[in-house]
């Protein structure tokens, strides 16, 4: 049997450890995801993205439009879900 994936590795293992923009971003998003999934016991192979919009809307209390760019959903699932 093969041994559980890092998800820290699994999801930042590829980015480049850069101070440029996009990376920085990139990174600072997928921690927030990996700590949410920590914290609630999700799947990293399978997040459940719509529990993690609804956590970054109803919780974190992020706009619309950030909280979009942090999950990774599409504009109209948003627009459905308010």
């Amino acid at each position: 049997m093969f041994p559980s994936p890092d998800p820290t590795q699994l999801l930042l293992g590829h980015l480049p450890d850069t101070t440029e923009r996009q990376f920085k971003d990139a990174r600072n998003r997928l921690g927030a995801l990996v700590t949410w999934l920590e914290n609630t016991g999700g799947d990293v192979l399978q997040p459940n993205l719509a529990a993690y919009l609804w956590y970054l809307l109803q919780d974190r209390k992020l706009a619309p439009a950030t909280a979009k760019a942090g999950s990774g959903e599409s504009q109209s699932h948003t627009k459905s879900m308010r």
